[in-house]
């Protein structure tokens, strides 16, 4: 089972993974100040925009100020949630030793498959997206 991580958006709300049980979900770790993790953020954001219902992007912060997030969220006009993990708990819970990371967890809450780096490409994160869609 997936780690049930407890993380908060960027208006301050609490949220918990569990919040997205019966929703596939794409979780990525991430950070402002790794090359690899703003490269990816355009294509998390083509793939959000294109998926299916049932299916979430939940992307978190690592480590960095609410000011620092919010600026490289505008920047880059990413559509999906963003949560913060001031203190690296989040990150610590799923074992990330390095940015970024990506989990597929499916509907029930299962981890299905960790992806460590960048992803490469839109068709990459669609065919993700698609492994945790539910009915899948």
């Amino acid at each position: 089972m997936a780690p049930d991580i407890h993380v908060t958006t960027l208006d301050g709300t609490a949220v918990k993974l569990s919040d997205y049980r019966g929703k596939g979900v794409l979780l990525n770790f991430w950070g402002s100040w790794c090359g690899p993790c703003v490269n990816e953020m355009p294509r998390l954001k083509e793939a959000y925009e294109q998926r299916g219902s049932g299916v979430d992007i939940v992307a978190v912060n690592v480590g960095e100020s609410k000011g620092t997030i919010l600026d490289f969220v505008q920047k880059h006009r990413l559509p999906f949630p963003i949560m913060t993990d001031p203190s690296g708990e989040a990150a610590s819970a799923y074992r990330v030793n390095g940015l970024p990371a990506t989990f597929l967890i499916s509907p029930q809450g299962q981890v299905k498959q960790m992806v460590p780096g960048e992803l490469t490409n839109t068709e990459q994160i669609k065919a993700l997206l698609n492994s945790v869609q539910p009915g899948a």
